[in-house]
């Protein structure tokens, strides 16, 4: 059994190269970084996305998955470093896009933020994290009225969803404390 497993790991690495094919290991990093991420080894992940975009230049979902650890321990400008390079790799994206609002929301520029927005909903008019995002930064303007009308479409798009739930009794909080 062993035998006719190590040549098929053998042959699994020397076939492919035999017709010509290079083995993506950039891929392999992401993946792990993926696994490692799901099961919160942060370091692991961290390391495995590092390698898969230093292998590939063009890899723009383990910076977004970088940039994503990052905000997630509230390292929002190192989210914001890795959402720019994701948003050369692929401008775009509007997870991308999102992501960059996100940033931009978190560390105060909210002219920026309306920006990405803005774009990521040119891209994808039905992107429910940007839509949300476009909530939150409508709220912090100010714009209680329009971040409600956009919470309602949120909520039509996606009926029960937990985020647009929580802001909406958020900002019905808001409405209440001003009447």
């Amino acid at each position: 059994m062993a035998i006719g497993f190590s040549f098929l790991l053998v042959f699994s690495l020397i076939f492919p190269r035999l017709l010509g094919f290079q083995p993506r290991f950039d891929l392999v990093h992401y993946n792990l970084g993926l696994v490692y991420d799901h099961q919160g080894q942060i370091e692991k992940a961290t390391s495995h996305y590092r390698q898969a975009a230093a292998l590939n230049p063009n890899d723009f979902l383990s910076r977004i998955n970088l940039g994503n650890l990052a905000a997630r321990d509230n390292n929002w400008s190192q989210a914001l470093v890795w959402y720019k390079q994701a948003a050369n790799i692929e401008p775009e994206s509007d997870g991308v896009q999102t992501n960059l609002g996100s940033a931009y929301i978190a560390l105060g520029d909210l002219k920026r933020a309306e920006f990405h927005l803005k774009r990521s909903l040119a891209i994808n008019p039905n992107n429910l994290q940007a839509l949300q995002n476009f909530t939150v930064l409508k709220a912090k303007i100010g714009n209680i009225k329009g971040a409600l009308e956009l919470n309602r479409k949120v909520l039509k798009l996606a009926p029960g969803w937990p985020p647009a739930v929580r802001l909406r009794k958020k900002l019905e909080k808001v409405i209440k404390s001003k009447d």
